[in-house]
């Protein structure tokens, strides 16, 4: 365009300056209600510098279930900002000064064209009704100017007082900026630190990360896990079907000691050793194809029956063609038969003596 555009965003703190009924201003900054009845947002006075500055168009972002939204933007050279933000004025009496202005009104519309206004200051408010099952969320608004518009690309011929080419073209218009302002955000999308939830989930499809793996990392409904995921990708990717890997998935999605324990670890060890052999492969596999993991559980966080499958679902997205995989949960004092896994659940007693009023250890009366 030969006008660079310039923008205001009602977000944040900036959306907090303005006075609003009914509705709420939750922890996320964005407005939210909930059923039957009014709720209406006066946004504060946006002053643009400008003698007759001309607007271009205002967008509201976010959700509206089973609701009538309506939407008043007008623009003046008179400034109302001290009536406007005096908090003794009740929002109803600041509605009618806006209403008073004229400007443009829409109903049901989240992308208006202000191409109608010509002002200095801009007054804006939404009123949000509705019967019980009414629901929304208001997360942004922006509001583009000064007025710009592709008729300026065309022959003098086309630029006439008659608006109507000028309004047919806007439509045109319209679909460029947004797909201008999509291409503009992409950096935004690809930067995993700060990328939205709905971006992150979009980039891991993008770099081909495993869906069951991304699944399992968004399970509760956080993020972190997603990004440390797609932080470490190239590694993940790249070594698909090894230990090394299998290990950092695991790590990163459960943040627990994990160990892993290869066949042929210990089967050279016991080969002429049949009964300790035995013993080892009832625990760790029969053969080379065999993988066991050992997990420690902490004693605050036992792992319940449906988070056991969903790891196991999990190590299978990673193992080679062919692979078994053994869990083997560990919890505190915990014994395997003879065996007792050092550094992981052990814990080093002493017999000692037992008076005859039944002194137990470990389920051992010992008596002198």
């Amino acid at each position: 365009m030969k006008s660079k555009p310039k923008y205001v965003h009602y977000v944040g703190a900036y959306l907090k300056k303005g006075q609003y009924e009914g509705m709420e201003l939750n922890k996320e900054y964005s407005l939210v209600g909930n059923g039957s009845g009014s709720y209406l947002y006066i946004a504060p006075v946006f002053d643009s510098g400008e003698e007759a500055n001309t607007w271009q168009s205002l967008r509201l972002e976010g959700t509206f279930h089973d609701c009538k939204l309506e939407v008043v933007a007008a623009a003046s050279e008179m400034d109302y900002r001290e009536v406007m933000a005096d908090r003794q004025v009740n929002v109803q009496e600041k509605e009618a000064l806006i209403r008073s202005l004229g400007g443009i009104r829409k109903v049901n519309a989240t992308d208006l064209l202000l191409t109608g206004l010509q002002g200095r200051y801009l007054y804006l408010f939404f009123r949000v009704s509705g019967q019980i099952e009414c629901k929304f969320n208001i997360n942004m608004a922006t509001v583009e100017f000064p007025k710009n518009s592709f008729l300026e690309y065309f022959p003098e011929v086309y630029q006439t007082k008659d608006d109507f080419f000028e309004r047919y073209i806007s439509i045109f218009q319209s679909m460029y900026l947004d797909l201008e302002r999509k291409i503009d955000k992409l950096p935004m999308r690809l930067d995993y630190e700060k990328a939205e939830f709905e971006d992150l989930l979009q980039l891991a499809e993008w770099i081909g990360m495993d869906e069951v793996i991304v699944q399992e990392a968004v399970r509760e409904g956080e993020s972190d896990k997603l990004r440390k995921l797609i932080a470490h990708a190239n590694e993940i990717q790249s070594g698909k079907g090894t230990k090394k890997a299998l290990k950092l998935v695991l790590q990163i999605l459960y943040s627990e000691n994990i160990q892993l324990l290869e066949y042929f670890k210990w089967y050279e060890y016991l080969e002429n050793r049949p009964e300790e052999l035995m013993l080892y492969q009832k625990l760790y596999g029969q053969d080379s194809s065999s993988l066991t993991i050992l997990i420690e559980e902490k004693d605050e966080k036992a792992y319940t029956e449906a988070e056991r499958k969903s790891m196991n679902r999990v190590v299978s997205r990673m193992l080679p063609l062919g692979t078994d995989c053994n869990l083997i949960f560990l919890r505190s004092s915990c014994h395997m038969d003879t065996h007792c896994y050092l550094d992981h659940n052990s814990e080093l007693a002493s017999l000692a003596v037992a008076n005859a009023n039944g002194m137990e250890l470990y389920g051992n009366v010992v008596l002198q």
